[in-house]
């Protein structure tokens, strides 16, 4: 889930859009650590994740806090 939330930080995209993504963009799968053929997650479960996980914090200041 991190290396996702990481993804969309970086493209600036949605939750839907950074799951959408992954399922067809090898840069994407690959930095996810998956096969080609390996199906994705829930876009649901993202936004799940980031809403129960990270309060909704800032998520630059916590993966960069010396910026």
């Amino acid at each position: 889930m991190f290396k996702y939330m990481v993804l969309k930080t970086i493209y600036d995209v949605s939750d839907v859009d950074v799951v959408e993504r992954s399922r067809f963009d090898m840069f994407f799968k690959y930095f996810l650590k998956m096969t080609p053929e390996e199906d994705v997650i829930n876009s649901s479960s993202l936004t799940k994740f980031r809403k129960l996980r990270l309060k909704d914090a800032d998520l630059l200041n916590l993966l960069f806090p010396l910026l």
